[in-house]
């Protein structure tokens, strides 16, 4: 079953923001501890959940999948027990900024494609 442009796009568009989003709070957490001691960063892998569900070729269930949650992220620990890199947490943050402007722009560029075939404006 392939993915067709309507609901299975939708999905997967929006899963992958929500991932993004919840990835940002983490971070952002992250960053706040950054001087904390014992604290250990942490992040959501959401990616992983797209890519199974792309693989089955299809994205049902792909927006309920309780998948995406926290875990901790691997790295060393410091003198104080705290995990938190802020050159890495800075890079990713970046990172994934960049993704979400690819995951609009290309979901954009399908919407002009389907309103350019049925002729709306």
């Amino acid at each position: 079953m392939a993915i067709s442009l309507g609901s299975g796009v939708m999905d997967v568009t929006s899963y992958a923001l929500d991932g993004l989003s919840r990835r940002a709070e983490i971070r952002a957490n992250n960053i706040a501890n950054a001087s904390t001691p014992g604290f250990i960063a942490q992040t959501v892998d959401f990616e992983s959940t797209i890519r199974g569900y792309l693989a089955r070729g299809n994205s049902v269930g792909l927006r309920d999948d309780p998948a995406m949650a926290t875990q901790d992220r691997p790295g060393l620990v410091n003198a104080n027990g705290n995990s938190v890199d802020l050159e890495t947490e800075t890079t990713d943050l970046v990172q994934d900024n960049l993704m979400f402007r690819a995951i609009v722009n290309g979901f954009n560029y399908k919407v002009g494609v389907i309103r350019s075939a049925i002729g709306a404006r």
